[in-house]
């Protein structure tokens, strides 16, 4: 009798220690504030990426777009898609074109620092976790070679879908990612533990610089330092880390550059007669003077738009220690690096000029009227049509948003004439949205709309959507944000980039060449 009470209380008390292993009982650990658990669908995609310790925890709920669905971890977003094939269903968005960060790829004759994909240079120090993930499967193309950021003392590079990093002098010698993810939900995401992953963009850019920064590379114009400025004469100027871009609107594709080392207060250095010396180069300024440049510089500067670009040299060669050539020119500075093998390492110096407007510039924004993001969505892509439609817009100025601004939602259904409604005006969020009637349509009718932003005087900001009106079930994945609970979706796809000139009476929309491609 005892023996078989003993047996019972063994097997409680295993079964009461098995239960507690497993977390009955026991109280949770605090889920730290504005993390959300991974659904379900991403989790295996999650973990094989190297999970929470690779990617962060995921700082938003999971909510859908049209026929996909999303989650914002620290470093990225994860993206199900449907109508992909099985293989390929679950991915990585790519969050990096949305940062305006991009360059054209140059020939690469030597890839002993890295390896190169799709004529990018991949950081020798970034491989191992580049391979790790998966490759350009998870990171995307690459958008731009390694850059070093002065401010923070790393190296960056970013691709389409994941960015890296690396501290020069780390002991550890780790690489980490970039928070795209929390750098894209903003503000809507509650999380604030992201620390130095946060990228730190340039200001907001006008897409004929973006274009020539492009084609020049990051190395050589650095970070925009400012937002872009309309001068009084009509013209627009940008600060970057290296220079000064300079376009006049009427002809946007002739990008210049401003005199930055006088304006930072460079003096000009008298010419001297020519003066032959080994690796030099004479370049002629003034009758029979100039100034001697050393051959490196002289490559390095044809490689970038020629000296007619660059400018003609203002100052002689300095050498401020053994290892270090520096010599200034009429738009920007160069320093060289001697290198261990005797080669010269040749950069622009970052003169973190950040001169103060011209009196009555107009900058970037509602002031300026002529660089705006627009961002749409509507709580159903496809609606029945006895069913309620609600469209929405966000508007945001160098990278803030815009408030008290008027909306008009044009709809154009078949048969009938244009239907117009107004929206109210924009939030402090820079957000408006209107419920829809029932539009009591065909099914199968698809419905364009046009949402238009009035900037100022008679200026316009457009952008063209539509929705599908049809009567269907479908069965959901994970968790669906509810209807009144829009704030992930702006920040998925529909993001516009619209320029318009400050001379125009009548809306234009240009699509810059770098921005939200999706």
């Amino acid at each position: 009798m005892n023996t078989r009470r003993n047996s019972q209380i063994i097997l409680i008390t295993a079964l009461v220690i098995v239960l507690s292993a497993c977390g009955w009982g026991a109280e949770k650990p605090p889920t730290p504030t504005g993390t959300y658990p991974v659904d379900p669908v991403f989790q295996i995609y999650y973990n094989q990426l190297g999970g929470q310790a690779t990617l962060g925890p995921a700082i938003s709920p999971v909510f859908r777009d049209r026929d996909k669905i999303y989650q914002y971890v620290v470093a990225g977003l994860l993206e199900y898609d449907s109508q992909a094939p099985v293989n390929d269903r679950v991915r990585l968005a790519s969050l990096g074109r949305d940062m305006g960060v991009s360059e054209h790829p140059v020939d690469h004759a030597d890839e002993a620092a890295g390896r190169v994909v799709d004529g990018y240079l991949i950081f020798d120090k970034f491989l191992p976790l580049y391979d790790k993930l998966g490759g350009e499967a998870a990171t995307g193309k690459p958008l731009t070679e390694v850059y070093k950021n002065i401010q923070k003392n790393r190296y960056e590079q970013y691709f389409e879908n994941l960015g890296f990093y690396w501290y020069e002098g780390d002991d550890l010698d780790a690489v980490y990612l970039l928070a795209y993810g929390d750098w894209k939900c903003g503000g809507r995401c509650q999380y604030s533990d992201a620390g130095n992953s946060i990228p730190e963009l340039p200001s907001s850019t006008f897409a004929p610089f973006r274009e020539k920064a492009a084609q020049l590379g990051l190395e050589f114009t650095g970070y925009a330092q400012a937002p872009p400025q309309l001068r009084q004469d009509g013209l627009v100027e940008q600060a970057y880390e290296n220079l000064i871009m300079l376009v006049n609107l009427q002809s946007p594709q002739e990008v210049g550059l401003l005199p930055l080392p006088e304006m930072v207060g460079i003096l000009r250095e008298a010419p001297n007669s020519p003066l032959p010396a080994p690796g030099m180069e004479f370049v002629k300024t003034q009758e029979n003077l100039g100034y001697n440049v050393p051959s490196q510089f002289a490559e390095y500067i044809r490689l970038h738009g020629g000296f007619d670009f660059v400018g003609l040299p203002i100052t002689h060669l300095a050498r401020p220690d053994p290892q270090t050539l520096e010599q200034c020119f009429n738009n920007l500075c160069l320093r060289g690096k001697v290198m261990e093998d005797g080669s010269i390492q040749v950069r622009p110096i970052p003169l973190g000029a950040r001169p103060e407007p011209q009196a009555g510039a107009l900058p970037v924004g509602p002031a300026g009227a002529w660089d705006f993001t627009m961002q749409m969505w509507e709580t159903y892509p496809l609606v029945a049509p006895q069913q309620e439609q609600e469209v929405g817009v966000i508007l945001m100025s160098g990278g803030e948003p815009v408030p008290g601004i008027s909306v008009e939602l044009t709809l154009r259904l078949p048969g009938s004439e244009e239907q117009v409604y107004q929206l109210p005006p924009t939030d402090e969020n820079g957000e408006t949205q209107l419920r829809l009637e029932p539009l009591m349509v065909e099914n199968g009718t698809l419905v364009p709309y046009k949402a238009c932003a009035q900037i100022q005087n008679e200026q316009k900001f457009c952008v063209m959507d539509s929705f599908l009106v049809w009567q269907t079930d479908y069965v959901q994945i994970g968790q669906p944000l509810l209807p009144e609970k829009t704030s992930y979706l702006p920040f998925v796809v529909k993001n516009f980039h619209l320029y318009v000139p400050a001379f125009l009476s009548q809306y234009v929309t240009f699509m810059p060449f770098i921005g939200n491609d999706r």
